[in-house]
């Protein structure tokens, strides 16, 4: 409850960028509808991706572009940490979502 209560809602319209800070350190994003296309390597992001700077292993911000209009969910790393320990099953994904970046 506290996750979603306390995250905000992004939209990112058709070739339009979205930038992982990696001075944002905290900051994540997780794609709930859409197609994000990893800029450089054309990998595509699919909903449910955790995007975050731990994701990110370049030194340069992580630039991603939709591919359709795309709705993300903008959070951090304190909510995220505290929904893992109430849910097994999504640390689960979250594990996964890291050691296949």
């Amino acid at each position: 409850y506290g996750f979603v209560k306390n995250s905000k809602e992004k939209i990112v319209d058709v070739n339009e960028k979205l930038i992982i800070n990696n001075k944002k350190k905290s900051q994540l994003f997780i794609p709930l509808v859409g197609v994000l296309i990893e800029s450089g390597t054309n990998k595509i992001v699919e909903p449910g991706t955790i995007l975050s700077t731990l994701t990110n292993k370049s030194p340069d911000d992580k630039v991603l572009v939709a591919e359709v209009k795309t709705l993300l969910l903008k959070t951090n790393m304190y909510l995220l940490n505290n929904l893992i320990l109430d849910n097994i099953s999504f640390a689960d994904k979250y594990l996964n979502s890291i050691s296949d970046a």
